[in-house]
């Protein structure tokens, strides 16, 4: 089930994406969107955006205190960059997920169930960028 104004908004990430990162390995479209479970009453829309830049894992620029995640500046910047221009509806139900090549691989390899089965279904998830990229299993 693909549904107009997702799909235009998902293009238009994919459009800021390649504008602003160099290093951009491949943006998927995954969750319930790709596998026909979407609510559009209610359903987010899941993007991996795997980036071949450490700089940018997920694991070196979170800050923990107690049980709470706090991004800096450097991933918050982009995730605001690349939602640039997006339309309203779209950016509010966008989860962005920024995530290293490295990064990948670990949740990939995570043998906790949650981790394992979240790396499974990125990788799994419709590739939109770029389109002639083999699929690789970790």
């Amino acid at each position: 089930m693909r549904i107009d104004w997702v799909e235009k908004g998902l293009q238009k990430l994919v459009e800021n994406a390649k504008k602003e990162i160099p290093l951009l390995s491949e943006i998927r479209v995954f969750g319930s969107y790709n596998n026909g479970n979407w609510n559009p009453r209610k359903s987010d829309i899941d993007v991996l955006t795997e980036i071949d830049d450490e700089g940018y894992s997920v694991f070196k620029d979170r800050i923990k205190i107690v049980h709470s995640f706090f991004e800096i500046d450097q991933r918050r910047e982009l995730s605001k960059k690349l939602q640039n221009e997006l339309e309203e509806e779209f950016a509010k139900r966008l989860d962005l997920h920024l995530l290293s090549k490295k990064d990948v691989k670990i949740i990939c390899n995570d043998y906790s169930s949650r981790s394992r089965d979240f790396g499974k279904n990125i990788k799994a998830g419709r590739l939109l960028y770029p389109n002639n990229l083999p699929i690789v299993i970790y």
